[in-house]
């Protein structure tokens, strides 16, 4: 269903919705070897649209999982776009609002229900070692978020419908370092990282930077972090990087002797 402009220009409108009946809407019956559509039961409902100013003070709920707050030192963007607010939101408030419960709940039973903990504890605390060597690529634009607006649609007959969708003209600060297209937002060799000091480096292509530099946390005087950053090493190509292959070969035969001696 197309909401009509004028609901945006403050009008209140007056729209005829067709409503059809679960078990009969796109059913076939079949009769001496033909079919043909079944007439499906209906309603006609008459709804009144208005439009209310967005009010910062009645927003939605946020409803993040226990690892998805935002961090203090998250950068504050300032997204610009005419006529436009923004809203800061996790996948979870997107996935509520889609009315994606389901999938909520099956992350609620399969993940964090787990008893060991994939999205909190065992994710973020290190593996019970004495030495880490961790080796994976930088400064490749790596996506770390997205910018949506509403679609202005209730309905849409015959398949399902998303409420949001990517705003493809909202733009950026180009002094953050982060970059965005068609409403998709990156991480760029310029981007301050504020984990590892504001030093300006991005992620593989894949996994944003401070994801990639949580081990050196694991540092500590029972345990050894070292790291190698390969210069534009892709997550997955990293694999057939020759560059990786020879560290693996240098810090195993390195240690292989410590041990032995």
């Amino acid at each position: 269903i197309k909401i009509p402009s004028d609901v945006w220009k403050g009008k209140t409108i007056t729209i005829k919705v067709p409503m059809y009946h679960t078990d009969d809407y796109g059913q076939v019956e079949t009769f001496c070897c033909t079919s043909r559509l079944i007439t499906p039961r209906t309603v006609t409902a008459f709804i009144q649209l208005k439009w209310y100013p967005y009010n910062k003070s009645k927003s939605f709920k946020h409803i993040c999982s226990p690892i998805c707050h935002p961090s203090e030192k998250a950068p504050d963007f300032t997204i610009r776009r005419k006529g436009r607010e923004y809203q800061e939101f996790s996948g979870y408030d997107m996935m509520e609002r889609e009315g994606l419960k389901h999938m909520l709940e099956m992350i609620k039973d399969d993940y964090d229900g787990d008893k060991l903990l994939p999205r909190s504890h065992s994710s973020a605390d290190p593996p019970p070692i004495k030495r880490v060597h961790a080796i994976y690529g930088v400064n490749l634009p790596t996506e770390v978020g997205a910018i949506y607006k509403r679609q202005d649609i209730c309905l849409s007959e015959g398949r399902l419908s998303s409420l949001y969708e990517p705003d493809k003209k909202a733009s950026l600060d180009t002094r953050t370092g982060f970059s965005i297209s068609g409403g998709i937002m990156k991480e760029t060799p310029k981007t301050k990282q504020s984990v590892d000091d504001d030093r300006e480096v991005s992620g593989d292509g894949t996994v944003p930077y401070w994801s990639l530099q949580h081990c050196k946390k694991w540092n500590t005087p029972g345990r050894m972090v070292t790291v190698l950053e390969l210069e534009k090493a892709e997550h997955r190509e990293i694999l057939a990087d020759s560059r990786f292959h020879n560290e693996v070969l240098r810090y195993s035969h390195f240690h292989g002797k410590m041990r032995k001696l």
